[in-house]
């Protein structure tokens, strides 16, 4: 059986969520030393000033049109670069645990664990955060949950689902799922969204034998 690896889906991810994305894989290695080696493919200051230009001309993109797409595209070219590294990084370290690739700030690309080993996620709460164009979302502890994922939606979801531990997107229904948050917190915040837009939350937890279904949906406007 194939192992699991870190998944390449960032490479079509929207633009609005690329540097959270990035900032996630950041994050995922420099904060856990003990678990990925001091030798990194890219340094944090390399790659910390990598997103920070990719924002930076992202927001000049955006007001300048296609005068701005070249210094946009290549400053997003570095970004991806860097992730690249990072992917193969930690692929290399988890050796297809799943668990190590979450860690890293990926997705796995298979889930190989059982649908039944952990119950339902219970009781869902989305509502606004202390920012404006900021939505936290919350589920109750799930007992032997290792960690929580969240689907953050555009739309309710019908076919999209939890099939023998792994997330399986209908692709009618993949336009909608605007984050995917895979970490040890049940408490999530989505940050830089679109005021007057309904959102919807799902969560799913999972552990090292098997990952739930995903909860009943809440919905609320960003403001």
């Amino acid at each position: 059986m194939a192992k699991s690896t870190c998944s390449l889906e960032y490479h079509t991810e929207s633009f609005d969520t690329l540097a959270e994305t990035a900032t996630g894989v950041k994050n995922g290695w420099f904060n856990n030393t003990g678990i990925f080696t001091a030798t990194t493919p890219v340094t944090q200051t390399v790659f910390e000033g990598h997103i920070a230009t990719y924002v930076l001309k992202y927001n000049a993109y955006k007001r300048g049109g296609d005068d701005q797409k070249g210094p946009f595209l290549l400053a997003k070219g570095d970004v991806l670069g860097d992730m690249d590294l990072f992917n193969g990084a930690v692929d290399t370290r988890a050796n297809g645990n799943e668990d190590i690739i979450i860690l890293g700030g990926f997705i796995p690309t298979k889930v190989t664990r059982s649908a039944s080993s952990v119950p339902g996620v219970p009781v869902v709460t989305i509502g606004r955060g202390e920012a404006s164009r900021m939505l936290v979302a919350e589920c109750k502890v799930v007992p032997g949950a290792e960690f929580y994922g969240t689907l953050l939606t555009t739309k309710e979801l019908t076919d999209t689902a939890i099939v023998e531990g792994q997330l399986v997107i209908a692709p009618t229904e993949a336009a909608y799922i605007i984050r995917i948050d895979i970490n040890k917190q049940r408490k999530k915040q989505f940050n830089a969204l679109t005021k007057g837009t309904e959102y919807f939350a799902y969560f799913f937890a999972g552990n090292t034998a098997g990952v739930s279904q995903l909860s009943n949906v809440q919905g609320t406007i960003c403001g």
